[in-house]
């Protein structure tokens, strides 16, 4: 199921990644490390007021979830400024790589591929973020850095699509919020990717 799209824009719209970093002094020594799995998203999606029949739609929606136990598709709902929304990879990469080349983009564009944009590849539910701004070349090619590393091959040719996450609800509750000045409600959606 795909979230609402007339519900789509946010409110407020939080995208972090499960892993922390861990850092113990022993005397005059750090040491830091990870914890977590750097390749899950939590995601905290506040929707923008609506009236009583707009919520009941949400609320309903979210109901037919079960909770945690069914997924969804929540499409990024921030601004997207790479130049295209589908693009190719040109060379097959592999899992744990964080560089992909690919090709399909308009011909030398300063911002190809811009930081902070979120990805899909074709098969993959998985979402990566772009971590470089990238210039296109003559031929429409460039380099796509992502993070998290690759959790799966992908193969020459695949697509590159706008991110839309593949999210079950972090919790069994979501929270409606009530304004009596202007009789409008929010929701609010607390979610993890599910891949």
């Amino acid at each position: 199921m795909t979230f609402p799209t007339k519900y789509l824009q946010a409110s407020k719209f939080e995208v972090e990644q499960k892993a922390k970093t861990e850092l113990t002094t022993y005397g005059e020594n750090d040491h830091v490390n990870k914890r977590g799995d750097p390749h899950r998203w939590e995601i905290m999606f506040t929707t923008r007021k609506h009236d009583d029949r707009g919520v009941r739609e949400i609320g309903a929606y979210l109901r037919k979830l079960r909770g945690r136990y069914n997924t969804f598709k929540l499409p990024c709902p921030l601004k997207y400024y790479s130049n295209k929304e589908t693009f190719n990879v040109s060379l097959a990469a592999f899992a744990g790589e964080d560089s992909l080349f690919v090709n399909g983009l308009d011909l030398n564009v300063s911002e190809a591929l811009f930081v902070g944009d979120f990805v899909n590849f074709e098969g993959h539910d998985k979402t990566y973020e772009i971590t470089e701004t990238t210039a296109s070349s003559g031929t429409g090619s460039a380099t796509l850095k992502i993070h998290p590393k690759l959790r799966a091959n992908v193969s020459f040719n695949s697509s590159v699509t706008k991110g839309v996450f593949t999210v079950r609800m972090a919790s069994d509750n979501f929270s409606q919020k009530f304004d009596a000045s202007s009789g409008l409600y929010s929701i609010l959606i607390k979610a993890r990717e599910a891949t």
